[in-house]
């Protein structure tokens, strides 16, 4: 059913954006591929999530696979008389904001130190300002 959504939303798409579904269907997704559609759960789709190749990702990436398969899904509903939508139970993942309390919010001299040896020579005023500021 996901290559069927697939062609189904290749003539609104850039061919970027097909090429980059295209992938995550046959990469990202594969853990679902054996499965029927009516049995993937909600706490299958968390598990997903939770893996570790797909947790280090960024928050924009995993809402981008997020709204994928919630398409997949809704694909199914309409057009093939699939049940419900697992995607539905999992939120949209958020940034993660940072305060003062929060350890890793302030950088060590050496974490600076690193931060600012990765200033090339001709960016020497950015690397004087972040300086001051430290």
């Amino acid at each position: 059913m996901a290559l069927n959504w697939l062609e189904f939303t290749r003539k609104n798409n850039a061919a970027s954006t097909t090429a980059d579904k295209e992938s995550v269907i046959e990469n990202r997704f594969k853990p679902l591929h054996n499965i029927k559609i009516n049995e993937i759960t909600s706490s299958m789709c968390k598990r997903f999530f939770e893996d570790k190749e797909i947790a280090k990702l960024s928050v924009s990436r995993k809402n981008t696979y997020h709204c994928y398969l919630h398409s997949i899904f809704r694909h199914g509903n309409i057009f093939f008389g699939t049940n419900g939508n697992p995607i539905d139970a999992i939120p949209r993942f958020k940034e993660k904001k940072l305060s003062l309390d929060d350890p890793y919010s302030i950088y060590t001299p050496e974490e600076f130190k690193i931060f600012e040896e990765s200033f090339d020579d001709d960016r020497e005023k950015y690397r004087d300002f972040f300086h001051m500021l430290f």
